[in-house]
């Protein structure tokens, strides 16, 4: 008798005998022909619809972020900071709620609700002398020549009493100045960037009249410490005799929307720096008791 073979292979694997119909052959070629059709359609369908959602994605990335209602502005001290945000744009804080004086006067208020026109550039700016300006200046040091008359006459006085400081930023333009605060916001946070830094349009340096005083001893740097050095104590006690007071005061920063800048200065003229000064306000209250009767 003769013997069977034994199979080693699993049950799974061991060949059939049986043959299988031609037309189940003819019958899976159809089958996968259709789902090969179908799964075609899918995929022009999914990669469609991808390519709108990228182009949807694409243009909400172009399109500019609106930016809040209540946008909050500073005096912006200082030269821009690295992490600058080329083009960007900043909304003004509201609309000015009420008249103000025109642009060249020397009362113009302007703070976190009163803003300049983004073309306003002073009339008479003139170049700050070399030996008045601060060699760690990041532009040209400008002012209106009223205030660069009174700014050279103070830092002559002041130098005959052996006290030194200069000018490291004064005129800035709509365009600088929104570049100035792009940089904080992205260096130290929207938050903070609105403690320290004006939007454009509502920064006083775009006036012609305000001015950033610092000193070797800062090494040329901006920073409140400026106020226990002999020349922020020299000019806390005399700018007011040249026309120039302080727009930011330390503990105010509830009425002026501003931290402390002590090295921060701005022209109102000698009449009227000596009426303020008595006054008590901050000086963008003082100001705006002074707008009604000012064209706009």
């Amino acid at each position: 008798m003769p013997q069977t073979r034994r199979s080693y292979l699993p049950p799974a694997r061991r060949r059939s005998r049986r043959r299988v119909p031609v037309r189940w052959f003819i019958a899976a070629i159809v089958l996968i022909a259709v789902v090969y059709l179908v799964a075609g359609s899918c995929a022009a369908g999914d990669k469609k619809k991808n390519n709108a959602n990228t182009a949807t994605a694409h243009a909400t990335a172009v399109a500019p972020a609106v930016p809040s209602s209540r946008a909050a502005v500073g005096p912006a001290g200082g030269s821009p900071r690295p992490g600058s945000t080329p083009g960007a744009s900043f909304a003004p804080a509201s609309p000015t709620p009420q008249a103000t004086c025109a642009p060249a006067d020397l009362l113009r208020l302007v703070d976190k609700d009163h803003a300049l026109p983004s073309d306003y550039v002073p009339p008479d700016l003139v170049n700050v002398e070399p030996k008045d300006a601060s060699p760690g200046s990041a532009t040209v040091v400008q002012m209106r020549r009223e205030a660069d008359d009174a700014l050279h006459r103070m830092l002559e006085q002041a130098r005959t009493q052996n006290i030194f400081f200069l000018a490291q930023s004064a005129y800035r333009s709509y365009e600088y100045q929104n570049q100035v605060y792009a940089q904080e916001v992205s260096s130290v946070g929207q938050a903070q960037a609105d403690r320290e830094s004006a939007r454009p349009g509502h920064s006083e340096h775009q006036l012609g009249l305000a001015v950033d005083f610092t000193t070797r001893a800062l090494d040329f740097d901006l920073n409140q410490s400026f106020a226990a050095t002999p020349e922020g104590r020299w000019l806390a006690q005399h700018a007011a005799e040249f026309g120039f007071v302080l727009s930011y005061p330390e503990g105010k920063e509830a009425d002026t929307g501003y931290e402390y800048e002590p090295w921060h200065y701005r022209y109102i003229g000698v009449p009227a720096a000596q009426q303020f000064v008595p006054s008590g306000q901050t000086l963008n209250q003082w100001l705006a008791t002074r707008q009604i009767g000012c064209g706009a």
